[in-house]
């Protein structure tokens, strides 16, 4: 009986060391890895004052955005003349780290542009991303930085070709 009974405590501390051994690879495991933190970027706009008829800075509008799509994922959404809005939607051109070059597969955004006569207003509105944090070795595509930067050189192109006289005299 003695025996059992010293059997069963040898086993039942076996056990526990067992369980924390484990639970210690566990926390170690968990708390080396990197954390994620979900980023959403307030929405950038910009207002044009510019030259010209609601109507041509509604077509110039439209032009823009087809020039600038360059992925079959990017789409005209919504075009209403009347209302002078153009909504579209467009995979920001991040840094690929690891290549060197573009990758236009990472975040989409809502373009949305809207005219009146002698103006014209570009939002930006990406969609949430995950950000990594806390692994120095971790190689994601992009970051906030990353992505604002991309936001700013869309809607600077979109400055540079609605200043670009668009005149069909050729």
């Amino acid at each position: 009986m003695q025996q059992l009974l010293n059997m069963r405590t040898i086993m039942t501390f076996t056990f526990g060391n067992r369980f924390l051994l484990i639970c210690g690879f566990l926390l170690l495991f968990i708390s080396c890895t990197a954390t994620r933190t979900m980023v959403r970027l307030d929405p950038t706009y910009k207002i044009i004052e510019s030259d010209g008829s609601r109507d041509e800075l509604f077509v110039n509008a439209n032009i823009w955005l087809v020039e600038s799509f360059q992925s079959a994922k990017d789409v005209i959404q919504f075009s209403d003349k009347e209302a002078g809005i153009v909504m579209g939607k467009y995979s920001l051109s991040l840094p690929d780290y690891e290549w060197g070059h573009f990758n236009p597969q990472g975040i989409s955004a809502l373009i949305k542009i809207q005219v009146k006569e002698g103006a014209t207003r570009i939002t930006i509105i990406p969609e949430s991303f995950v950000e990594p944090s806390g692994d120095m070795y971790m190689r994601e595509p992009y970051d906030r930085d990353d992505v604002q930067n991309s936001i700013n050189l869309l809607v600077q192109s979109y400055i540079s070709f609605v200043k670009f006289d668009q005149s069909n005299d050729w």
